[in-house]
């Protein structure tokens, strides 16, 4: 997955590192996909275009979620839920 997030500081750390958190919502043909990211940054790991990648976020949490056609398609189908139920697969 590749996406680009703008993210805001939210706190300073005592050992000067940054807290930041950041979310994006986008609804295309009725899908609705949800993004957020948060952690920890270094000063240094801040590019001089104020960029950060995601694997230079430590204590990183991203989630990823959404809603329409895609997801519902992407789901196990019922045959597929009581095979997990009953511990097949």
């Amino acid at each position: 997955m590749v996406a680009e997030i703008s993210a805001v500081v939210d706190s300073v750390l005592p050992n000067g590192d940054l807290h930041v958190l950041g979310a994006q919502t986008l609804n295309i043909n009725g899908e609705h996909t949800n993004i957020r990211v948060q952690g920890r940054v270094r000063l240094a790991d801040i590019a001089a275009d104020n960029t950060v990648l995601s694997n230079r976020l430590a204590e990183a949490s991203i989630d990823y979620d959404g809603s329409g056609f895609v997801s519902r398609s992407a789901a196990p189908g019922p045959l597929t839920r009581v095979f997990n139920w009953l511990g097949i697969l």
